[in-house]
């Protein structure tokens, strides 16, 4: 069934309880998650199976998120979207049949944990959600705002949870510094102290104040980890520097950055962690280790804050079908993964005369076929072809060989193309 809906996230005038419909496919109830953002900012998480409930519409259509709980008034926003688990439970036997349905199956989910990935990305460039103090036991949402009572400093969310306590969620890495304002808060508040009880220096005092406001105001209104560059970049993976245009940012030695290019974010992107950055000159060096596909060279990026990547960077992610042959590829040759990540090979045959057989080998070592682990053997008689759909993990080599009347028909990559 094909994926039709581009975006799993849609967002509805919250009218009260009743039912919000998506059109975009939905594979288990438990991938739908839904919060209220009220007129004043402030977010509510609601709960599956308390707070709604989810029916799932017939042939892809979509699902009805029906609201029951009476607890909140109309007004506002209701968010909706599909998270579904970066997790793969199918696999196939070798030499088994190819269920197609399941194969479909596997790719549509492929193709929405790639399209969630992309409303994630882009929406670390949109607004955040202001959730004012932060406070123990409160559900929080990736990209929510809190300030710290204790400190003045802002902190924006990386990880959705219920907080415990503070120092305990902030070392495992499900918050991350965004302003560092307590300073200059704290500086507003001695300046107008001083004005209050040094009656001489009353000018000087609330001179200082109205400068130190502004400075929080500019903190504000200017995210200390979000800017742009104008340095004309090609992306790689390797040391990349670029010359922020705005000065006094927030960044840090070893935050995890996206720099993405402003007029093409979605196909045009690097992932890096910031190995030198100098406040005063915006100079930003980033040891970059992940690219998107496109890898073009641009002269307009938009820098901002980034979760880490996963360990291991899933098949699909950055990559794109390549067919119907890669670089010439042979019933004779042995190649080599040389991607970073692991990669999906899909190769068809056919036995239009003589039955025949075909073997895909994958393994770390390229220097016999013999030394290459055997993980697919199929015999083909005429008129009947063969699909092998394998994945080849990064570094390691794969070949095909055929005897008898068996040919090679195509030879397709899900791979990152340069």
């Amino acid at each position: 069934m094909a994926v039709d809906a581009t975006s799993p996230l849609k967002i509805y005038l919250f009218s009260g309880a009743g039912t919000y419909g998506v059109t975009f496919k939905v594979l288990e109830a438990s991938h739908i998650q839904a919060q209220l953002i009220r007129p004043d900012g402030t977010i509510v998480g609601l709960v599956n199976g308390t707070d709604y409930s989810v029916t799932i519409l017939p042939a892809g259509a979509g699902a009805n998120i029906v609201v029951t709980t009476e607890a909140y008034a109309s007004g506002g926003t209701i968010e909706i979207r599909r998270v579904i688990p970066v997790t793969q439970a199918t696999s196939w036997a070798n030499g088994g049949s190819l269920d197609m349905p399941l194969l479909t199956a596997v790719f549509d989910k492929l193709t929405m944990i790639l399209q969630q990935m992309q409303v994630y990305m882009e929406g670390e460039a949109a607004e955040s959600f202001w959730r004012g103090d932060w406070a123990t036991g409160t559900s929080y949402l990736v990209k929510d705002i809190v300030v710290l009572p204790s400190t003045g400093d802002w902190y924006r969310c990386l990880t959705a949870h219920t907080s415990g306590t503070w120092a305990t969620d902030l070392a495992a890495g499900k918050w991350v510094l965004y302003l560092a304002i307590g300073e200059a808060t704290s500086a507003a508040a001695t300046a107008t102290g001083a004005a209050d009880t040094a009656v001489g220096a009353a000018a000087a005092a609330a001179e200082d104040a109205a400068e130190a406001a502004a400075s929080a105001a500019t903190a504000v209104n200017a995210p200390g980890t979000n800017a742009t560059s104008n340095s004309s970049i090609t992306p790689a993976t390797g040391e990349k520097t670029l010359t922020l245009a705005q000065t006094g940012k927030a960044f840090v030695v070893g935050m995890h950055v996206v720099a993405a290019q402003t007029s093409n974010p979605a196909s045009n992107f690097m992932h890096g962690i910031i190995t030198a950055f100098t406040p005063s000159t915006g100079a930003m060096t980033v040891d970059v280790d992940f690219v998107s596909s496109a890898a073009e060279a641009a002269n307009d990026w938009s820098v901002m804050l980034s979760a880490p990547l996963p360990a291991v960077v899933p098949v699909g992610y950055g990559q794109s079908w390549v067919w119907p042959d890669v670089g010439a590829r042979t019933v004779t040759g042995t190649y080599q993964n040389d991607t970073g990540q692991a990669i999906q090979i899909a190769i068809a045959v056919v036995a239009p005369e003589s039955a025949g057989y075909a073997t895909v080998y994958i393994g770390p070592s390229a220097t016999a076929t013999e030394n290459v682990a055997v993980v697919y053997n199929y015999l083909v008689t005429p008129p009947e072809s063969g699909l092998f759909v394998l994945i080849v993990p990064d570094g390691h080599y794969y070949a095909v060989r055929v005897t008898g009347g068996v040919t090679l028909n195509t030879f397709s990559e899900l791979r990152r193309v340069a």
